[in-house]
């Protein structure tokens, strides 16, 4: 049997999936990328959590609900943490859950887009949709970031190589920039290739919009290659549409003056009568989606803090350095895996706390955790929706049973929350 399926490996959401499936498992995924596949394939993975765990011991469902239950009733500071993995429905409940726990909601999007996606939307601007940048677009800047090893499909299937109405010769009738502090495999496709010191992003932002509008810098400024800025600045110019996809190499050292001087580029460019626009290139294929279901319900991005009855949030309370500081006593984690990707530090303050895992996978923080629930996989198993990169939202439709003990991150909340 074949079934068509929404690919949850990145934030690009790839729709164009088929995947066939006999006696209940998949036997080949068609038109995903290696990390599409690998996503679709990870419901047959060895490494699978199927089943309920407590202190390493297998226990019914409903045992390690109550006892989740249990725990964050108790606590004393809990954290909720992830979410950029799961779906819009679920991110809802665990706000919903986060208030009724007193608790701090937070997940990888306070390190990584969940500030940009913010700013953007504080500024009133809406990235454009892929298939807009597909047919308009005759100048993409990849900044930042490197899809050919991270949204492996993104210049074939929606910005670069595809014919649009306006692009009728596809990447003949397009031009391509890489901005970025070294070589990359995304450059190979590139007719401008700036390469610039860590940290002068913003510098170099600066440096474009003077340059468009007649106040010229010096590319030493930014350290960028004179001949080489300036013959992407005639090809700036020569551009009816530009869009830039860009990616946490702005985030240089932590600071956010790359992601703000990328938007006011923006600024000059519409201003000098270039259609121009942005797109962050999150990682996780619900990251735009936990933004702004977060800030739907509370105002907030990220960082939330209910521990005082009403919603509270400081950029500089994370829950990386919270958890630094040995703050949280109970985590909840789910879709993430922050052991293995927090700094040191974070590590070591989640390591004395009490953690709950819910996912599909028996991850570093799974195998750590004191209580396992195990999750179904997203857009395998499991349904809801999810929002794309350019804020398209898009339903996805399990095709396969949860394995084992598995269940959607949603009913898991939902039973979580009943028992408190």
């Amino acid at each position: 049997m074949r079934v068509e399926a929404v690919c949850t490996g990145c934030s690009l959401l790839c729709d164009d999936i088929v995947v066939e499936v006999e006696g209940g498992r998949v036997k080949k995924v068609l038109h995903a990328c290696a990390i599409g596949a690998k996503r679709i394939e990870s419901a047959l993975e060895a490494e699978r959590a199927l089943k309920p765990l407590a202190g390493g011991r297998i226990v019914s469902l409903d045992e390690a609900v109550k006892q989740a239950a249990e725990m964050l009733r108790e606590a004393r500071r809990p954290l909720l943490y992830g979410w950029c993995n799961s779906v819009n429905e679920a991110v809802r409940l665990g706000l919903e859950l986060a208030r009724k726990v007193n608790g701090f909601f937070d997940g990888p999007m306070s390190v990584c887009h969940g500030y940009s996606i913010w700013y953007a939307r504080m500024k009133g601007i809406r990235p454009p949709k892929l298939d807009e940048v597909l047919d308009r677009a005759d100048h993409v800047v990849y900044w930042g970031c490197n899809p050919a090893e991270s949204h492996h499909r993104h210049a074939s299937r929606f910005a670069v190589f595809p014919r649009g109405e306006k692009t009728p010769e596809g990447v003949e009738s397009r031009s391509v920039t890489v901005v970025d502090v070294r070589p990359t495999r995304t450059m190979r496709i590139a007719n401008h290739r700036l390469i610039i010191p860590p940290g002068r992003d913003a510098a170099l932002a600066k440096l474009i919009a003077g340059e468009l509008s007649g106040s010229r810098g010096k590319p030493s400024e930014a350290g960028v290659a004179e001949e080489e800025f300036y013959s992407f600045i005639e090809s700036l110019k020569r551009s009816t549409y530009v869009v830039v996809f860009y990616g946490l190499g702005l985030y240089s050292a932590g600071e956010r003056s790359g992601v703000e001087g990328l938007y006011e580029l923006i600024k000059v460019l519409e201003s000098s009568g270039v259609k121009a626009a942005a797109i962050p290139m999150s990682g996780h294929y619900n990251m735009v989606g936990a933004v702004e279901e977060a800030l739907s319900a509370t105002g907030y991005p990220y960082a939330i803090d209910f521990s005082g009855g009403q919603p509270s949030f400081s950029q500089e309370q994370t829950a990386v350095k919270l958890l630094s500081k040995g703050e949280f006593d109970v985590v909840l984690v789910i879709g993430s895996d922050p052991l293995a990707s927090m700094p040191r530090q974070a590590v070591s303050g989640l390591k004395k706390s009490k953690v709950i895992a819910v996912d599909y996978q028996l991850s570093l923080t799974a195998r750590a955790a004191e209580l396992v629930l195990p999750a179904a996989v997203g857009g395998v198993e499991s349904g809801g929706t999810a929002t794309r990169m350019d804020g398209e939202r898009l339903e996805l439709k399990p095709f396969l049973e949860p394995a084992g003990c598995s269940r959607a991150d949603e009913e898991i909340l939902k039973m979580v929350a009943k028992e408190l």
